[in-house]
């Protein structure tokens, strides 16, 4: 950012502490725990998806020793695969938000506070 937006940045952050410091902390605690939130929704993803994996692995039959291959009548590899691709894409989502939250916390807090308006 720049010089004037950080010095606008802080400036609102100081009113706010000035008028509410219960609020504001409140508010910046919130981040943090949204953030552990999104971590734990991370690893729990991170699980489902190397259970899914598991499970399509079983499920396949083994053509040769390297590769294998899927009975064309059972679903159950395609679901895995696709639940798996879900959970990826939500872990990514997930990564970006937790990135977000922590490098910069205060502009989070400070749309917690908007929220709340």
């Amino acid at each position: 950012m720049s010089e004037v937006t950080d010095q606008a940045m802080q400036k609102l952050v100081d009113a706010i502490e000035k008028a509410s410091p219960l609020l504001w902390h409140a508010a910046y605690r919130q981040v943090f725990v949204e953030l552990a939130e999104q971590a734990f929704a991370i690893a729990v993803l991170v699980f489902c998806a190397r259970i899914l994996i598991r499970i399509r692995k079983k499920a396949m039959t083994p053509a040769d020793e390297n590769h294998y291959a899927a009975n064309a009548d059972d679903p159950v590899p395609l679901l895995c695969a696709v639940g798996a691709a879900i959970c990826g894409v939500a872990i990514f989502v997930l990564c970006i938000c937790v990135l977000d939250y922590s490098l910069n916390p205060t502009f989070v807090a400070i749309k917690e506070l908007k929220g709340l308006l």
